[in-house]
């Protein structure tokens, strides 16, 4: 038997897997993970003590036994061949979603309308990376037949090494914009990295699925495996849509044969409610379905969500950031008629190294000076530019401006809350 059969069958008699010793409960499997400023191998102990049937680690001094400690050379991958082993023993249908912008909804979208016909389990909330993936995958269970996992990226090689663990079939980029920049070196890298999804599932001669509108940033010719294309006033593509707008600010799609009006904030949703379209129709499923779906699916998880508070109303789109989505988000809230004035809370966008100030300064440039529009910026890399935009109010940190608005309550306005993920603006909501 091999080390990884002997561990496929721990797992198999396990009640699940966790990487933290705290949330360890009776029969699960203990993977002991190292970061930068911790160490797991020093918590095996503790999970074991706490019901742990095995603790898997890859420092053996910290072995106490030979029943509920299993050894390995490297702990993260020993969870990722796991993984990769217990997707190889499903018949499951793995759907993978990657692109700068858009994936958690579309992968939303995407599982919602399969869900009409098929048993489909998918990515929660944001465990998309090399450790949120095979965690993801380690909860497929025989009766699901399609998972659609969200693939992110950091750096390159990234969705490679995802494609690797959950040998997708099918796969869908949203689009390729400006994110990461500081880790990825260059926009190409970007590209490139987010290009492997379709690399892998081309080798597997599996189905693509094409957004039209990423022409000239994908080289989509030079697959040579089953491709579904769609794309927004595009009739040159397999699904084609008119993007609408409904109740003055929700997306929304007219195929020609049917009209989608979603629960989504901002006309840049029509793109990810085409896209679930286009996944739908593939796999047999009728538009009636797929618009009864699409239409009952509410956003929950910070994203394109309109929130009436008080006398305000928030558009909260405030999961995550980078210069694409913060240029969509804005132009989509400028055009909302309201007779409110409107305020966008704009929080850094992180992880753009060394283009980091030009596209603060970029975005500032471009809309500091709209109508109606006033600008409150957030976080250092914004901070920069205060003595060049006189007009914007700029605050150090989240907490700054909480303590600012406890006492300068901003009341009867339409407000835009968009940053990066780790300016947490989601926080001030209870104080609009």
């Amino acid at each position: 038997m091999t080390k990884i059969e002997k561990l496929y069958g721990y797992f198999i008699k396990s009640s699940g897997v966790t990487t933290d010793s705290r949330q360890t409960g009776k029969g699960k499997i203990f993977f002991a993970l190292k970061g930068e400023k911790f160490d797991g191998n020093r918590f095996a102990e503790d999970a074991v003590k706490k019901g742990a049937a095995v603790a898997v680690i890859d420092n053996c001094n910290y072995k106490k036994d030979d029943i509920h400690y299993f050894c390995v050379e490297d702990t993260l991958q020993a969870l990722q061949v796991l993984a990769a082993y217990h997707i190889s023993r499903l018949n499951t249908k793995i759907f993978a979603i990657t692109g700068t912008n858009g994936k958690t909804t579309t992968k939303e979208l995407v599982k919602t309308v399969l869900s009409a016909k098929f048993n489909v389990f998918g990515t929660e909330g944001n465990f998309n990376n090399h450790i949120g993936l095979p965690l993801t995958v380690l909860k497929l269970k025989n009766e699901h037949e399609i998972a659609v996992l969200e693939m992110g990226a950091s750096k390159p090689g990234d969705i490679k090494e995802l494609c690797e663990i959950a040998n997708p079939a099918y796969g869908l980029i949203t689009n390729i914009g400006k994110a990461h920049l500081e880790f990825f070196g260059s926009q190409e890298n970007l590209i490139k990295t987010k290009m492997e999804l379709y690399d892998y599932i081309n080798l597997q001669n599996g189905t693509i699925f094409y957004n039209c509108t990423n022409n000239g940033v994908i080289n989509i010719e030079k697959y040579k495996c089953n491709k579904i294309t769609y794309g927004l006033d595009n009739n040159n593509c397999t699904y084609s849509a008119k993007p609408i707008i409904h109740s003055d600010f929700f997306a929304g799609i007219d195929t020609g044969s049917t009209i989608i009006k979603s629960n989504l904030a901002g006309y840049f949703n029509a793109e990810n409610i085409l896209s679930a379209y286009a996944v739908g129709k593939f796999f047999g499923i009728s538009d009636e379905l797929i618009k009864e779906k699409i239409e009952t699916y509410t956003p929950e998880n910070k994203r394109s969500q309109l929130i009436k508070k008080d006398s305000n109303l928030v558009l909260l789109d405030a999961y995550n950031a980078n210069p694409t989505s913060m240029s969509k988000s804005l132009e989509s809230f400028i055009s909302y008629p309201t007779s409110l004035p409107k305020i966008a809370i704009l929080g850094d966008m992180l992880e753009l190294g060394k283009e980091s100030y030009k596209e603060h300064l970029e975005i500032l440039k471009t809309y500091s000076q709209a109508e109606n529009l006033k600008i409150i910026a957030v976080g250092n890399h914004f901070l920069e530019l205060k003595h060049r935009f006189p007009c914007v109010q700029f605050f150090k940190s989240t907490n700054e401006l909480k303590s600012y608005l406890s006492n300068n309550k901003i009341e009867n306005s339409f407000i835009l809350l968009k940053g990066s993920r780790g300016m947490a603006l989601e926080n001030i909501l209870s104080l609009l």
